[in-house]
């Protein structure tokens, strides 16, 4: 069945207003017939069946049939802290794949060592509009009933005073693999930070700050991936145990 996200649509009335660009996307990209049903997530956690029996070249309006519990989320929330990478598609490598397996928000921030630069307010908020575009695509994409947000942060230090989760320090020198706190995670955690750098890595102040706010240097194995990737394997890694945990219980 397919699947649609309207941000913010409030989901307990009979008919809502569906906007053109959804529309458009339906009917003329997804090919949606007129009476067909489709599932609705409003990007809050809710969902329901409904169904838009016409629409013109503007917005459609969609009758509500049932509301319906969809679980797309893991079981705790993982919350993306990457550093600015150089190139623009390496960060949005890890906002479209990331969404898609489950990082629950992306905290983005200029690392000590990143190349690239994003010095004006104006600059940000350009930025902050495609990166949302992206997540936005990609929750539609794969179903989520929850579109993740995305922030930037002037550095790491911001980032850490922000997230007020435990720290998962990608680091290539780190001694302790993924797996082995895995199961700790699990049984104490409602979520955690994994905190990414750029190409040329964490400085050694970045990683002192994380160690100074009891974060965990962790190793994903023998093989150093790229920045864009870090995270992605990270992820894939902990929603595999997660949700294997959860099917256990």
């Amino acid at each position: 069945m397919m699947r649609f996200l309207v941000p913010g649509i409030q989901l307990n009335a009979e008919v809502v207003s569906i906007p053109a660009d959804v529309c458009h996307h339906a009917f003329r990209v997804r090919r949606l017939r007129n009476g067909e049903t489709f599932v609705l997530n409003n990007g809050m956690g809710s969902s329901a069946l409904a169904i838009i029996d016409d629409w013109t070249h503007g917005t459609g309006l969609a009758r509500i049939t049932e509301l319906v519990d969809i679980q797309t989320e893991l079981p705790i929330d993982i919350v993306v802290c990457q550093a600015l990478p150089k190139s623009p598609e390496r960060l949005e490598q890890v906002l479209q794949h990331g969404t898609e397996l489950g990082a629950a928000a992306f905290l983005v921030f200029a690392g000590d060592r990143s190349v690239a630069k994003l010095e004006t307010p104006d600059k940000v908020n350009k930025r902050l509009e495609r990166w949302n575009s992206i997540i936005r695509s990609s929750a539609e994409q794969s179903g989520r009933a929850v579109l993740p947000p995305i922030s930037w942060h002037s550095n790491l230090k911001a980032v850490i005073q922000t997230v007020q989760l435990p720290l998962l320090v990608l680091h290539e020198e780190a001694d302790t693999p993924l797996r082995s706190v895995v199961k700790s995670i699990i049984s104490s955690s409602r979520g955690l930070a994994l905190i990414v750098g750029p190409e040329g890595g964490l400085s050694p102040a970045e990683v002192t700050a994380c160690r100074s706010n009891a974060g965990s240097a962790i190793s994903l194995g023998p093989r150093i991936l790229r920045t864009e990737t870090a995270a992605l394997a990270a992820i894939a890694q902990l929603s595999y145990a997660l949700e294997n945990e959860n099917d256990n219980h």
